[in-house]
């Protein structure tokens, strides 16, 4: 029997309000997902800001140790300037002493001069001498013995003004070079104070740096802060819209109770699906600006790591410029050192042990700033700890309404595999209507085969020579109505039968897509499913690592407490261990002072022998003079007896002879005299080196005296 058509109709409007249905459905099971990664998005955000805010306490650190590094580094600087003063100070003693060095040299000079004065009279003298033996009525060989002594006078004379002339050349050329060292001393001095300048100038703009550093690290602190709790508003409105997605699905599945009221609620369900949808695209906005602000926090995160790595590199470069700036001033100043006096080392030394004093104040206040820090830390890991604990609690309620979902969705579960029973069913009955109506269409068939075969035979009749001519036209009239009314007939059957196909087809059509739907759906919510367990163990997961970080906090805490009583032992050792330094200094001045006396004693006697040494070398050039006297009154006598000898008697001659070669024994005599006493005179200047010797040695042993200063002080301000 045929099925009617509004019921077919009915069915198919029905699966389209089920269609509509399970539209609905999947349009929430869509936006619980969107929900769900958005909280997954807050719960990385907020783990991504605790690790920012555990970032921020260690930049801070090292921002400190920069900053004392700094301050180790304008002291060392502060040191090198008093240095490099007391370098300017000895430098002046130096061009005092110079000028005395130019002086002695001046009148060594005129010492010479004296002394070619004199060489010149003796040579005067040696001609006329000469001069006078060639009037002599002497042998040849007697004179040139004459003229032979002469002349190893005149080569010894020669050879002591050569002397004389090498020792003035060497002390102007000491005297040259001392002038050359000086002027490279003060382009050094010069050279170290510009150095020590730009290194000042570099660490003041390191510190300005790492100041805006800061207060560039606070502003985004405070615009992490900003951001994570208009995030968190984000996340709350977001659960919200979850919860109106959780009202709204409960109103659909309400709405499944029966057809009816399906279709009376049909068109509140599209409202609610509208405001479904406009929540969601609200919901897609918010989480569209969730998205950028975290990619805006990501983004100041990575250029705050950017410029906090620049900037540690800009640090490290000025670090090893001003180390090794520092090191070259070190080098030049070390060389000052050695240069400077004994007593202003003392003064120097004195004045480290106050700065040691002062920096020992310095490092128990910044000890005690990081024992205050230490503390803020402990109470910023308690909020933590606070903060964890409420997360906690967060994620237990959480997992509580990932619970409840699971049982909604096992209840949807359930009703749609009754649904897709009951379409079975129906497609079932379907196809038994289908089997139906293909019988009815085998006999529609059979009876248009009829029809035609009818119509075949009417046709027959109809013609010449067939037996229908032979009846009565009233009978020919009513057996054509009727076959005409059979065909009429058939061709109304055959319409209706074609169009009942049409209508079981397309009804078997929806049923197969229906059917297709539901196992889509069922895909779907077993999908979902799977999700929603695995969000359930993400959450357990982020429960247990939200204990662990709880642990890691404690066991921070912990640490923190043993590095503030390992700084306390530090500053306690540190303490002694100045004390002991002190003590030592003090040691160290002590001797210093007494080595001190016995230089200056040492340079007090050095100083007296050296007087004397030049005393005897001006007594020995002063006695020089009557010896002269006493040759050239002996050379007169000679040439007086000479004369004598030409006018007097032989044997008068003979006598004169004797008392010539008396004479000539006692010009031997002085000249023999006066080389001895150029002999001492050169002792006295072999003294006087060595006595330059014995004051390089009292300087080199100031310059160990510095040394072990600067090492001692060094110790100190470590």
């Amino acid at each position: 029997m045929l099925l009617p058509v509004p019921d077919i109709l009915l069915d198919s409007e029905a699966s389209k309000l089920c269609n509509e249905i399970q539209d609905l459905e999947a349009k929430l099971v869509h936006l619980q997902e969107q929900a769900e990664t958005e909280d997954k998005a807050c719960s990385h955000l907020s783990r991504s800001i605790d690790t920012l805010k555990t970032q921020i306490p260690h930049n801070k650190s090292q921002l400190n140790e920069l900053t004392n590094i700094i301050s180790l580094h304008n002291s060392a600087l502060e040191l090198k300037r008093r240095e490099a003063a007391h370098a300017k100070e000895f430098i002046a003693a130096q061009h005092a002493q110079q000028a005395s060095l130019d002086a002695l040299a001046l009148r060594f000079e005129n010492d010479c001069l004296k002394s070619e004065d004199r060489l010149e009279e003796l040579e005067n003298l040696n001609i006329s001498i000469k001069n006078d033996y060639n009037q002599w009525n002497l042998t040849e060989d007697e004179r040139k013995e004459v003229i032979d002594r002469a002349v190893q006078e005149g080569k010894v004379q020669s050879r002591e003004m050569a002397e004389l002339h090498r020792q003035l050349e060497a002390s102007s050329i000491e005297a040259a070079t001392a002038n050359q060292a000086c002027k490279l001393q003060k382009s050094k001095t010069k050279t170290s104070n510009m150095q020590v300048e730009n290194i000042r100038k570099a660490l003041s703009a390191a510190q300005e740096e790492a100041a805006v550093l800061r207060r560039r690290l606070d502003e985004t602190e405070l615009a992490l802060v900003e951001r994570t709790t208009a995030l968190e508003r984000e996340a709350r409105s977001a659960i919200a819209a979850d919860e109106e997605l959780i009202k709204a699905r409960n109103q659909v599945e309400i709405a499944k109770g029966g057809l009816d009221a399906e279709l009376a609620a049909g068109k509140e369900l599209s409202m609610a699906a509208a405001s479904a949808e406009r929540r969601h695209v609200d919901v897609e906005r918010r989480a569209r600006t969730v998205q950028s602000l975290l990619n805006d926090a990501r983004q100041d995160q990575t250029v705050a790591q950017m410029e906090l790595r620049q900037r540690d590199v800009d640090s490290k470069q000025a670090k090893a410029f001003a180390q090794a700036k520092l090191a070259q001033a070190g080098h030049s100043a070390r060389y000052l050192a050695e240069l400077l006096q004994k007593h202003r080392e003392m003064e120097e030394a004195i004045e480290g042990h106050e700065t040691v004093e002062k920096s020992s104040k310095e490092r128990q206040s910044v000890v005690i700033a990081h024992v205050k820090g230490v503390k803020q830390q402990n109470d910023g890991l308690d909020k933590k700890i606070a903060e964890l604990s409420k997360q906690k609690i967060l994620l237990q309620q959480e997992r509580e309404s990932l619970k409840e979902r699971c049982l909604d969705r096992e209840t949807v579960l359930s009703d749609t595999q009754a649904q897709s029973n009951a379409l079975d069913s129906k497609a079932e009955k379907l196809r038994e209507q289908l089997q139906h109506h293909e019988g009815a269409l085998y006999r529609v068939d059979f009876q248009l085969l009829m029809a035609k075969r009818a119509a075949a035979l009417a046709t027959l009749a109809a013609e010449p020579g067939i037996g229908l001519h032979n009846q009565s036209p009233a009978s020919r009239r009513v057996l054509k109505q009727e076959l005409q009314t059979d065909l009429e007939k058939s061709r109304i059957a055959q319409k209706k039968q074609v169009r009942t196909v049409w209508d079981v087809e397309a009804a078997a059509q929806h049923v197969g897509d229906a059917a297709s739907a539901l196992q889509e759906e069922v895909n779907k919510i077993s999908e979902q499913q799977k999700i929603e367990e695995l969000a359930l163990k993400t959450a357990e997961s982020n429960l247990r690592a939200s204990t662990i970080a709880r642990e890691n906090a404690q066991m921070a805490v912990d640490r923190a407490s043993m590095t503030l009583a390992r700084s306390q032992k530090g500053f306690a050792d540190k303490a002694r261990t100045v004390l002991q330094l002190s003590a030592a200094v003090e040691e160290g001045e002590l001797s210093f002072k007494n080595r001190a006396s016995e230089l200056e004693n040492k340079l007090q006697e050095l100083s007296v022998d050296h007087h004397a040494a030049v005393n005897a070398l001006q007594a020995s050039k002063n006695a020089l003079t009557p010896r002269t006297v006493a040759v050239s009154t002996a050379s007169a006598t000679l040439s007086t007896l000479q004369l004598k000898t030409q006018l007097a008697t032989p044997a008068e001659t003979e006598e004169r002879k004797e008392k010539t070669a008396t004479t000539e024994g006692g010009v031997a005599g002085v000249c023999a005299e006066l080389q001895r006493q150029v002999e001492e005179l050169q002792a006295a200047l072999a003294t006087a080196e060595a006595d330059c010797d014995v004051l390089e040695h009292a300087l080199t042993a100031q310059k160990e005296a510095t040394a072990l200063a600067n090492r001692c002080k060094l110790k100190v301000y470590s």
